[in-house]
């Protein structure tokens, strides 16, 4: 909803091998509404313990050619429903730079260890329950990341 408006509808009509989405949406520019109506073909998988699992394939032209990548989600950009890759999404990660992609490795680790997420705390301890190598592995990571860390120089 904006200002408590709603800004669209979708209804879903399911087909044997496909879903049909079917919406109206406004442009963000004028109060017109468009309505839209998109086929999803689905795919199945065998599972290995039985049974089967449905995915949605992506169904949008993308520079030029049809997509057809198998995805568990779709995205809308308000005129269509796709996967990641046709609607341009990127991960919170690939917008992030060296540095705070290493700040984050280094409070995962520290994490996984026990200990608090904060980089300037004491390594912590080994956990009870946890191999001796896989601790030394861990401490190790640890320091290869953090001595990255030291590397980056703000004022460059």
């Amino acid at each position: 909803m904006a200002n408590g408006e709603p800004y669209g509808t979708i209804e879903v009509l399911v087909e044997k091998e496909a879903i049909v989405l079917s919406y109206r949406a406004a442009s963000w520019v004028a109060s017109n509404w468009k309505s839209i109506q998109q086929r999803v073909p689905i795919t199945w998988t065998n599972c290995h313990f039985g049974g089967r699992r449905p995915w949605f394939c992506c169904a949008v032209l993308a520079n030029g050619r049809y997509c057809g990548r198998r995805v568990a989600v779709l995205y809308s950009d308000g005129i269509s429903f796709a996967c990641r890759n046709c609607q341009q999404l990127a991960y919170q990660s690939q917008q992030e730079g060296p540095y705070l992609r290493s700040i984050r490795l280094s409070q995962k680790i520290r994490m996984r260890l026990g200990g608090s997420p904060d980089p300037l705390g004491p390594i912590p301890e080994k956990p009870r329950g946890m191999w001796q190598r896989t601790y030394d592995r861990h401490c190790m990571a640890l320091a290869g990341v953090e001595r990255s860390l030291n590397s980056f120089r703000p004022w460059r």
